[in-house]
C-alpha cells in the first residue's frame, strides 16, 4: 500500500497560516470542497473535529494525522498539509504541529483506513524524513518529497 496512491495534485497544502486546531480543521476542510475534493465541508469538518475531541492524533515531531470516516465520501482520500506557524492541535502540554495528514475514508473502508494510518506511522518513524517534508519550499516540491519517502519504504 502506497500513500501516492490516495493522495491528488489538489491534495497537497503547503505553507497555510491557521491559529488553533479549530482554524486548521475548517481551514483543510473548506480547501478540500474548494478545490472540489470533498462534497460535504461540514460532515469532514465534523468527523475531525469529534475524532480530535476523543483523543489527539498527534504523535510528536510537530506531526498530526486527523482522520475521520465521513458518510457520503465515496472513496479514501489523503491531504498532506504543512502550515507556515505552529499551530497548538492538541493539549496545550503537547508540541505544536506544523505537518498534518488528513485521512479521510468511507465508513464501509475502515480497514483500509487503519493500514494507511499505519504507513503513514511507519513512514514519519524517522525525524529526517518528516522535516525533509516540512521544510519542502513549495507544493510541487512537498508532493516529490513525499513520493521520495514513499518510494523508499
Amino acid at each position: 500500500m502506497r500513500l501516492m496512491d490516495f493522495l491528488k495534485a489538489d491534495s497537497i497544502i503547503y505553507g497555510f497560516r491557521a491559529g488553533s486546531r479549530d482554524d486548521t480543521i475548517g481551514l483543510l476542510a473548506e480547501t478540500l470542497a474548494q478545490r472540489g475534493l470533498i462534497q460535504n465541508e461540514s460532515a469532514v469538518k465534523n468527523g475531525l473535529t469529534r475524532t480530535e475531541d476523543m483523543h489527539t492524533t498527534v504523535i510528536g515531531n510537530g506531526l498530526a494525522i486527523p482522520h475521520a470516516t465521513v458518510e457520503g465520501i465515496d472513496r479514501t482520500l489523503l491531504m498532506v498539509a504543512v502550515s507556515g506557524n505552529p499551530v497548538v492541535f492538541g493539549p496545550p502540554e503537547i508540541e505544536t504541529c506544523s505537518l498534518f495528514f488528513v485521512l479521510l475514508s468511507p465508513p464501509s473502508r475502515g480497514g483500509e483506513h487503519i493500514r494507511i494510518l499505519a504507513r503513514i506511522a511507519r513512514l514519519v518513524s524517522d525525524p529526517s524524513a518528516v522535516e525533509l517534508l516540512r521544510s519542502a519550499g513549495s507544493e510541487e516540491l512537498l508532493v516529490e518529497a513525499l513520493q521520495a519517502m514513499d518510494d523508499r519504504r
